[in-house]
């Protein structure tokens, strides 16, 4: 059995809460245990994976969305230009990182758009657009400077991400005063 530990509530740290029934949900992974915190309503894995663990289940070997086959740049293509296009109204330059970039199609073209681009992901380090930087591991780990980044882009990530407060804190630290933030998540 896989080790596991129990966390107070990643949205605001509370240690009041109660077991999810992950059945009402059937979007939820079925394979872990669910708490909803009694005090922001916020559902998260509880007890949860250890960092190791949650490395081998992001890693390339074992994740389907990093591959060209999942949404690959044909199909996200569109999706991306007006995204980029949105940041380019607000932000017209500058360094743009994008935590959570899979295979860095969103770097690509924000690159192709005059971005100096930088990605972050656990589960791969090498990107199959020629020039576009990613970082394997945990933001954290990655030791970016104070105040780096003009853009900080994250698409359908915060909800897979080991400890969410840790890494807005980190996102907060490393995105220059008046940068922009964008964050989707689903659902």
């Amino acid at each position: 059995m896989k080790q596991r530990e129990l966390v107070p509530c990643a949205a605001c740290g509370s240690q009041n809460y109660d077991l999810y029934p992950v059945h009402l949900n059937e979007w939820l992974p079925q394979d872990y245990t669910y708490s909803k915190c009694n005090e922001c309503s916020f559902v998260y894995v509880n007890p949860r994976p250890l960092p190791e663990e949650v490395e081998e289940i992001y890693s390339a070997h074992t994740n389907p969305f990093d591959q060209e086959e999942y949404e690959g740049l044909d199909v996200e293509h569109d999706t991306i230009q007006r995204l980029v296009t949105r940041l380019k109204e607000e932000v017209p330059s500058g360094k743009l990182l994008d935590m959570g970039c899979g295979r860095g199609d969103f770097l690509k073209v924000a690159r192709e758009q005059g971005y100096d681009v930088q990605g972050s992901d656990l589960s791969t380090a090498d990107s199959p657009h020629e020039g576009v930087p990613i970082f394997q591991g945990f933001l954290k780990d990655a030791n970016f400077e104070t105040n780096e980044f003009d853009v900080i882009v994250t698409r359908n990530t915060l909800e897979h991400i080991f400890d969410p407060n840790e890494d807005l804190h980190e996102l907060n630290r490393i995105l220059k005063p008046g940068g922009l933030l964008y964050v989707k998540v689903p659902h």
